[in-house]
Protein backbone atom coordinates (compact mmCIF):
# COMPACT_ATOMS: atom_id res chain seq x y z
CA UNK A 1 0.00 0.00 0.00
CA UNK A 2 1.13 3.17 -0.89
CA UNK A 3 0.69 6.74 0.19
CA UNK A 4 1.38 10.49 -0.43
CA UNK A 5 3.60 12.69 1.28
CA UNK A 6 3.85 16.70 1.46
CA UNK A 7 5.48 18.31 4.41
CA UNK A 8 6.09 22.09 5.49
CA UNK A 9 4.29 24.15 2.94
CA UNK A 10 3.67 26.70 5.49
CA UNK A 11 1.05 28.61 4.26
CA UNK A 12 1.17 32.17 5.63
CA UNK A 13 -2.46 34.35 5.52
CA UNK A 14 -0.33 37.48 6.36
CA UNK A 15 2.48 37.22 3.56
CA UNK A 16 3.24 40.45 1.76
CA UNK A 17 6.08 38.58 0.00
CA UNK A 18 5.96 39.36 -3.54
CA UNK A 19 2.70 40.13 -5.87
CA UNK A 20 -0.57 40.25 -4.08
CA UNK A 21 -3.35 39.98 -5.95
CA UNK A 22 -6.92 39.95 -5.89
CA UNK A 23 -8.80 36.38 -5.31
CA UNK A 24 -12.26 35.71 -4.18
CA UNK A 25 -12.98 39.27 -2.64
CA UNK A 26 -9.51 39.35 -0.75
CA UNK A 27 -6.11 40.99 -1.48
CA UNK A 28 -3.40 37.80 -0.99
CA UNK A 29 0.43 36.94 -1.74
CA UNK A 30 0.37 35.19 -5.14
CA UNK A 31 2.83 32.83 -2.93
CA UNK A 32 -0.25 31.26 -1.21
CA UNK A 33 -1.73 30.66 -4.81
CA UNK A 34 1.55 29.57 -5.67
CA UNK A 35 2.03 26.74 -2.98
CA UNK A 36 -0.75 25.34 -3.41
CA UNK A 37 -0.39 24.86 -6.97
CA UNK A 38 2.56 22.68 -6.03
CA UNK A 39 0.11 21.07 -4.15
CA UNK A 40 -1.82 20.48 -6.52
CA UNK A 41 0.60 18.91 -9.12
CA UNK A 42 1.25 16.95 -6.06
CA UNK A 43 -1.93 15.41 -5.77
CA UNK A 44 -1.59 14.37 -9.76
CA UNK A 45 1.47 12.38 -9.23
CA UNK A 46 -0.19 11.08 -6.12
CA UNK A 47 -3.44 9.88 -8.08
CA UNK A 48 -1.68 8.67 -11.37
CA UNK A 49 -0.13 6.35 -9.07
CA UNK A 50 -2.48 4.54 -7.46
CA UNK A 51 -1.96 6.19 -3.72
CA UNK A 52 -4.27 5.30 -0.94
CA UNK A 53 -3.97 7.80 1.12
CA UNK A 54 -1.98 11.23 1.47
CA UNK A 55 -0.07 12.17 4.72
CA UNK A 56 0.91 16.15 5.40
CA UNK A 57 4.06 15.36 7.66
CA UNK A 58 3.46 18.86 9.65
CA UNK A 59 3.71 22.93 9.22
CA UNK A 60 0.53 23.01 6.71
CA UNK A 61 0.36 26.62 7.98
CA UNK A 62 2.68 29.39 9.06
CA UNK A 63 0.56 30.13 12.20
CA UNK A 64 -1.66 29.24 15.29
CA UNK A 65 -5.16 29.88 13.93
CA UNK A 66 -5.18 30.50 10.20
CA UNK A 67 -8.51 32.33 9.37
CA UNK A 68 -11.37 30.08 7.80
CA UNK A 69 -10.67 31.52 4.33
CA UNK A 70 -7.24 29.78 4.04
CA UNK A 71 -8.88 26.40 5.00
CA UNK A 72 -11.04 26.67 2.21
CA UNK A 73 -8.90 27.83 -0.25
CA UNK A 74 -7.02 24.22 0.69
CA UNK A 75 -9.56 22.26 0.26
CA UNK A 76 -10.22 24.09 -2.86
CA UNK A 77 -6.80 23.93 -4.26
CA UNK A 78 -5.99 20.55 -2.82
CA UNK A 79 -8.45 18.05 -1.60
CA UNK A 80 -10.46 18.60 -4.55
CA UNK A 81 -8.02 17.60 -6.58
CA UNK A 82 -7.53 14.37 -3.90
CA UNK A 83 -11.35 13.52 -3.68
CA UNK A 84 -11.12 13.23 -8.05
CA UNK A 85 -7.94 10.52 -7.79
CA UNK A 86 -10.26 8.75 -5.48
CA UNK A 87 -7.66 8.81 -2.95
CA UNK A 88 -9.05 7.29 1.02
CA UNK A 89 -7.54 9.32 3.79
CA UNK A 90 -5.50 12.17 4.21
CA UNK A 91 -3.91 12.70 7.78
CA UNK A 92 -2.53 15.89 8.52
CA UNK A 93 0.34 16.18 11.37
CA UNK A 94 0.14 18.99 13.55
CA UNK A 95 3.98 20.70 13.40
CA UNK A 96 5.68 23.11 15.44
CA UNK A 97 4.24 26.17 13.70
CA UNK A 98 0.16 25.96 15.46
CA UNK A 99 0.51 23.16 18.01
CA UNK A 100 -0.91 25.25 20.16
CA UNK A 101 -4.17 24.81 20.25
CA UNK A 102 -6.58 22.04 18.75
CA UNK A 103 -9.10 24.40 17.45
CA UNK A 104 -7.68 25.82 14.65
CA UNK A 105 -8.91 26.60 11.44
CA UNK A 106 -6.82 22.95 10.39
CA UNK A 107 -7.79 21.03 13.20
CA UNK A 108 -11.33 21.31 12.21
CA UNK A 109 -11.06 19.29 9.45
CA UNK A 110 -10.46 16.72 11.62
CA UNK A 111 -13.39 13.87 10.47
CA UNK A 112 -14.33 15.92 7.86
CA UNK A 113 -15.48 12.99 5.13
CA UNK A 114 -14.86 15.08 1.63
CA UNK A 115 -16.44 12.99 -1.18
CA UNK A 116 -14.94 9.62 -0.33
CA UNK A 117 -11.74 11.28 1.70
CA UNK A 118 -11.67 10.79 5.41
CA UNK A 119 -9.68 13.63 6.92
CA UNK A 120 -7.88 13.18 10.25
CA UNK A 121 -5.86 16.04 12.34
CA UNK A 122 -3.39 14.35 14.08
CA UNK A 123 -2.90 16.23 17.27
CA UNK A 124 -2.29 13.18 19.36
CA UNK A 125 -0.83 10.07 18.89
CA UNK A 126 -2.05 7.59 16.82
CA UNK A 127 -1.29 4.40 16.33
CA UNK A 128 -3.21 2.63 12.93
CA UNK A 129 -3.75 -1.20 13.81
CA UNK A 130 -6.24 -2.46 11.64
CA UNK A 131 -7.23 -2.02 7.76
CA UNK A 132 -5.49 -0.51 4.58
CA UNK A 133 -3.49 1.50 7.10
CA UNK A 134 -2.15 -0.69 9.64
CA UNK A 135 1.45 0.08 10.89
CA UNK A 136 1.59 3.44 10.76
CA UNK A 137 2.36 5.18 13.92
CA UNK A 138 1.65 9.12 13.99
CA UNK A 139 2.33 11.87 16.17
CA UNK A 140 2.56 15.50 16.40
CA UNK A 141 5.38 17.62 16.92
CA UNK A 142 8.00 16.18 18.97
CA UNK A 143 9.35 19.26 21.08
CA UNK A 144 13.39 18.64 22.00
CA UNK A 145 14.59 18.41 25.57
CA UNK A 146 17.80 18.89 26.84
CA UNK A 147 20.72 16.90 25.37
CA UNK A 148 17.82 13.86 24.84
CA UNK A 149 14.24 13.18 23.76
CA UNK A 150 12.62 10.19 25.43
CA UNK A 151 9.13 9.86 24.54
CA UNK A 152 6.49 7.83 25.64
CA UNK A 153 5.52 6.92 22.55
CA UNK A 154 2.70 5.21 23.90
CA UNK A 155 0.90 6.89 26.24
CA UNK A 156 -2.53 9.17 25.23
CA UNK A 157 -2.63 12.55 25.16
CA UNK A 158 -2.99 15.84 22.78
CA UNK A 159 1.18 16.05 22.56
CA UNK A 160 3.92 13.78 23.19
CA UNK A 161 5.65 13.66 26.88
CA UNK A 162 9.19 13.79 27.11
CA UNK A 163 10.54 11.55 29.91
CA UNK A 164 12.78 12.96 32.12
CA UNK A 165 16.06 12.97 30.57
CA UNK A 166 18.19 11.48 33.73
CA UNK A 167 15.76 8.41 34.15
CA UNK A 168 17.93 6.05 31.42
CA UNK A 169 15.32 3.27 31.57
CA UNK A 170 13.25 4.87 30.17
CA UNK A 171 15.08 5.21 26.44
CA UNK A 172 13.37 1.77 25.69
CA UNK A 173 10.73 1.67 23.75
CA UNK A 174 8.65 -1.47 23.28
CA UNK A 175 9.47 -4.08 20.92
CA UNK A 176 7.14 -4.04 18.86
CA UNK A 177 7.39 -1.17 17.68
CA UNK A 178 9.64 -2.49 15.48
CA UNK A 179 7.32 -3.31 13.02
CA UNK A 180 6.35 0.07 13.09
CA UNK A 181 6.35 2.46 11.00
CA UNK A 182 6.50 6.28 12.29
CA UNK A 183 5.24 9.96 10.69
CA UNK A 184 5.78 12.95 12.91
CA UNK A 185 7.53 16.39 12.95
CA UNK A 186 10.84 16.43 14.91
CA UNK A 187 13.98 17.42 14.96
CA UNK A 188 17.09 14.49 14.61
CA UNK A 189 20.88 15.29 15.04
CA UNK A 190 22.70 14.82 11.98
CA UNK A 191 20.66 16.34 9.41
CA UNK A 192 21.95 19.54 7.18
CA UNK A 193 20.83 22.74 6.50
CA UNK A 194 21.15 23.67 2.68
CA UNK A 195 24.24 25.11 2.78
CA UNK A 196 25.89 21.94 4.78
CA UNK A 197 25.59 22.88 8.17
CA UNK A 198 24.54 20.79 10.79
CA UNK A 199 21.87 21.39 12.73
CA UNK A 200 20.55 20.87 16.24
CA UNK A 201 18.77 18.01 16.93
CA UNK A 202 18.03 14.82 19.04
CA UNK A 203 19.76 11.47 18.92
CA UNK A 204 18.33 9.41 16.03
CA UNK A 205 19.24 6.01 18.07
CA UNK A 206 15.88 6.94 19.82
CA UNK A 207 14.32 5.97 16.81
CA UNK A 208 16.43 2.46 15.28
CA UNK A 209 13.27 0.39 16.38
CA UNK A 210 11.08 1.58 14.47
CA UNK A 211 10.86 -0.01 11.04
CA UNK A 212 11.00 3.28 9.16
CA UNK A 213 10.68 7.07 10.45
CA UNK A 214 9.53 9.85 7.15
CA UNK A 215 9.67 13.12 9.36
CA UNK A 216 8.59 16.72 9.02
CA UNK A 217 10.77 19.99 9.87
CA UNK A 218 13.75 19.96 8.42
CA UNK A 219 13.25 21.40 4.74
CA UNK A 220 16.28 20.06 3.16
CA UNK A 221 15.33 16.25 1.55
CA UNK A 222 17.51 13.90 3.18
CA UNK A 223 18.20 10.33 4.70
CA UNK A 224 20.15 9.67 7.90
CA UNK A 225 19.77 5.63 8.90
CA UNK A 226 16.24 4.97 8.48
CA UNK A 227 14.56 8.36 9.24
CA UNK A 228 14.03 10.34 5.92
CA UNK A 229 13.03 13.95 5.61
CA UNK A 230 11.05 14.48 2.46
CA UNK A 231 11.91 18.25 2.76
CA UNK A 232 9.78 21.09 1.67
CA UNK A 233 9.01 21.83 -2.11
CA UNK A 234 9.57 25.58 -2.06
CA UNK A 235 11.90 28.07 -0.07
CA UNK A 236 10.33 29.61 2.52
CA UNK A 237 12.79 31.63 4.44
CA UNK A 238 16.09 33.83 3.69
CA UNK A 239 17.97 31.43 5.10
CA UNK A 240 17.21 28.98 2.79
CA UNK A 241 18.69 31.44 -0.08
CA UNK A 242 21.64 33.08 -1.15
CA UNK A 243 19.79 35.55 -3.05
CA UNK A 244 18.66 38.96 -1.12
CA UNK A 245 15.95 40.84 -3.09
CA UNK A 246 13.11 43.24 -1.32
CA UNK A 247 10.51 40.91 -2.05
CA UNK A 248 11.16 37.32 -1.04
CA UNK A 249 10.07 35.84 -4.48
CA UNK A 250 8.29 32.54 -5.19
CA UNK A 251 10.95 29.72 -5.60
CA UNK A 252 10.79 26.15 -5.90
CA UNK A 253 13.06 23.96 -4.37
CA UNK A 254 15.29 21.63 -6.81
CA UNK A 255 16.22 19.44 -4.51
CA UNK A 256 12.27 18.49 -3.77
CA UNK A 257 10.66 15.52 -5.58
CA UNK A 258 7.21 14.74 -5.00
CA UNK A 259 7.55 11.39 -2.53
CA UNK A 260 5.65 8.54 -2.30
CA UNK A 261 6.00 5.83 0.03
CA UNK A 262 5.61 2.30 0.13
CA UNK A 263 4.64 0.60 3.69
CA UNK A 264 4.76 -2.56 2.67
CA UNK A 265 8.36 -2.26 0.24
CA UNK A 266 9.48 0.48 2.51
CA UNK A 267 10.36 2.44 -0.76
CA UNK A 268 10.04 5.62 -1.13
CA UNK A 269 9.74 6.57 -4.61
CA UNK A 270 10.31 10.36 -5.97
CA UNK A 271 8.62 12.01 -9.06
CA UNK A 272 9.98 15.39 -10.41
Amino acid sequence: MRVGLTSDIHLDPNDRNGKMVEYDGKRISQRILDKLNVLKECSKIFGDNNVAGVVDLGDLCNMLNPPEWLRNLYIKKFITYLSVKKIERLFLIAGNHGTDSVNTAFSSLNGMVYNQIKIEFINKKVLVTDGTFKGMYLSPYCPPIGDGIYYNFLEDGVFPHPYDVNDRSLLLIPSDFEDKILFSHMSIAGAKSFFGIDLDGENPVLLNKFKKCILGHFHKPQTIGNITYIGSPVFNTWDETEESEKYFPFKINREYKTVIFDIDTLELEYFL
